[in-house]
C-alpha cells in the first residue's frame, strides 16, 4: 500500500484502439472496491484533426464578416472550382498530417518530415485560396 498523496506507479500498456501506446497513471489513493480506481489514459487521438478544417472555417468566417467580398466565389464556375480545390486541399492536409504522426510513432522520421512538409504546403495553398481567391475573381470580372 502506498502513502496517501503520493502518485501511483506509471506503466506502459498497449491500448486496444489501433494499437497505440497508452500511458496509464494512478492518481490519489487506491480504492479497495475496484470501482473507479482513478486511472487516466492518454492516447493522443485527434492530434491532426484540429488544424485541417481551419481554411474552411476561415472561409465561413470571411463570408459572414464580408459577404460582398466572398460572394464571387459562389457566382462563377471558377469560384466553385476554387472552393472544390479548397476542400480537396484540406482533406489532403488532414491525410498527410495523419501519415506524418503515424510515421513518427513508428520511428520513420524522414517519411514523417516529408508528410508534414506536404501538410504545410497543402494547408498554405488552401489558406491562399480563401484569402486571395475572391480578390482574383473580382479582378477577373469585366467592368460594366
Amino acid at each position: 500500500m502506498k502513502a496517501p498523496g503520493c502518485p501511483g506507479p506509471i506503466s506502459m500498456k498497449t491500448g486496444r484502439r489501433q494499437e497505440k501506446p497508452s500511458v496509464w497513471m494512478r492518481i490519489g489513493a487506491e480504492r479497495n472496491d475496484g470501482i473507479g480506481s482513478g486511472e487516466l489514459m492518454a492516447t493522443g487521438d485527434g492530434v491532426c484533426g484540429c488544424a485541417a478544417p481551419g481554411p474552411a472555417v476561415l472561409a465561413v468566417l470571411t463570408y459572414l464578416a464580408t459577404p460582398t467580398y466572398f460572394r464571387p466565389m459562389f457566382e462563377s464556375v471558377v469560384g466553385w472550382l476554387l472552393l472544390s480545390i479548397l476542400a480537396t486541399a484540406s482533406s489532403v492536409a488532414y491525410g498527410l498530417a495523419e501519415v506524418g504522426v503515424w510515421s513518427f510513432r513508428k520511428g520513420r522520421g524522414v517519411l514523417g518530415v516529408i508528410a508534414l512538409v506536404g501538410y504545410s504546403v497543402s494547408l498554405a495553398g488552401a489558406v491562399a485560396i480563401v484569402v486571395f481567391g475572391p480578390a482574383a475573381l473580382i479582378l477577373m470580372k469585366p467592368r460594366s
